[in-house]
């Protein structure tokens, strides 16, 4: 299951919260064989964030995969989400950052998974 939190000093409507959320999970598809259906999302905004001292939008997006995925796909991922997320809020692609975390073992169901 990938997990995407999204952490905005901006404060959103739900028009674009609702886009975000749903865009987000639909990108996944860009990381083989993850699944829209498997992808869970968290967007907080509003928050208390500051970017080289500025109150200016910024984004700090984290994506969490169980398993790692080549390089290229999360480059395009990320690419793709960076400009999604640039579109709907106007924040600058130069402000969003993004880390990718990777876990070989990953709880659902009860269970533990490797």
């Amino acid at each position: 299951m990938p997990y995407v939190q999204l952490n905005t000093n901006v404060k959103l409507t739900d028009i674009q919260k609702d886009e975000i959320l749903r865009r987000t999970a639909e990108l996944i598809l860009c990381i083989p064989p993850k699944t829209i259906e498997r992808t869970m999302v968290e967007l907080n905004d509003g928050r208390d964030m500051y970017f080289g001292c500025s109150k200016d939008g910024c984004m700090k997006v984290k994506v969490e995969l169980f398993h790692e995925s080549a390089f290229e796909l999360r480059e395009g991922y990320a690419r793709e989400l960076m400009k999604m997320i640039s579109e709907v809020t106007d924040i600058a692609t130069e402000r969003i950052y993004l880390t990718y975390s990777t876990y070989d073992h990953w709880g659902n169901g009860g269970k533990l998974s490797n």
